[in-house]
């Protein structure tokens, strides 16, 4: 058992910064995850999960700056796509409001404001707890105004 979670811990090691490629971050989840299927009442289950949070948290990362970096190229589908992912994959982790904010900005900057007007009341509780509501509605309401003068 210590030796599989050693074997864990160092495919977590081995984990680049997000903004590499995560083949490591990926092959130390599987590892982690194989370990809690064999051992589910394992001493070191705690330390488990918190590798596990440390990864997921990692490879959110990754998909919300490609997202942010998407966004400064104007590709407004693929930041879509990227925040989608966190929003998807990685809702247990600190990208997922964040990554609903920047959402609604790339729909209301791809055009989709009657989309983006209703997403952003959707997720309003949690908006306005991380204090990105008023960010957000007002980053709609500019953007609209832009568009009615078009």
């Amino acid at each position: 058992e210590d030796a599989r979670f050693k074997i864990c811990e160092a495919y977590r090691i081995e984990s680049p910064k997000y903004y590499h490629d995560q083949e490591y971050s990926l092959k130390a989840l599987e590892r982690y995850q194989e370990f809690l299927d064999d051992y589910p009442n394992s001493i070191l289950l705690d330390d488990v999960l918190a590798s596990i949070n440390i990864l997921r948290d990692k490879l959110a990362k990754k998909a919300f700056e490609t997202g942010i970096l998407y966004m400064k190229m104007e590709e407004y589908e693929s930041a879509k796509l990227s925040f989608q992912i966190v929003i998807d994959k990685f809702y247990d982790t600190s990208y997922l409001v964040p990554s609903k904010k920047e959402m609604v900005l790339a729909l209301a900057k791809n055009k989709e404001v009657d989309v983006a007007i209703t997403f952003l009341e959707s997720n309003k509780a949690q908006l306005i707890e991380m204090d990105l509501y008023n960010e957000a509605q007002e980053a709609i309401e500019h953007i609209n105004s832009n568009l009615s003068i078009e």
